[in-house]
């Protein structure tokens, strides 16, 4: 399991994990979301699987944006941006200060342990 693998890698180094949940796969097939209020997907995620201090924040990306708004890969490039100004706003909230680290990438793209110390 992706998420599983990435929180024991990590494990205590994060101040803050932010994660965003869309409606849509990549290639814009409509999906359930699995991690909203009151799920357990949602209980596992912040019962200390990343640290005993780690604050774990899920955000939901709805995609509403359809053809008429450019090419496939415009369409992907801009729901990526959008979704990575979402994880900054968390870590914001989250009081990320301009000299902190911050890592975005996808859940199952993670650094190994050591690089991380």
């Amino acid at each position: 399991h992706a998420i599983a693998a990435h929180a024991g890698e990590s494990f205590g180094l994060y101040h803050t994990v932010a994660l965003i949940e869309s409606n849509t796969t990549q290639t814009m097939t409509k999906r359930d979301t699995r991690f909203h209020e009151g799920s357990l997907n949602l209980k596992v995620l912040q019962s200390g699987i990343f640290g005993p201090k780690t604050n774990v924040t899920v955000d939901f990306y709805v995609s509403e944006i359809g053809p008429e708004e450019g090419t496939d890969d415009e369409i992907a490039l801009l729901r990526e941006n959008l979704q990575r100004g979402a994880i900054l706003k968390i870590w914001k909230e989250n009081g990320m200060q301009p000299d902190d680290i911050g890592f975005v990438g996808d859940i199952d793209e993670n650094f190994t342990r050591d690089f991380l110390l």
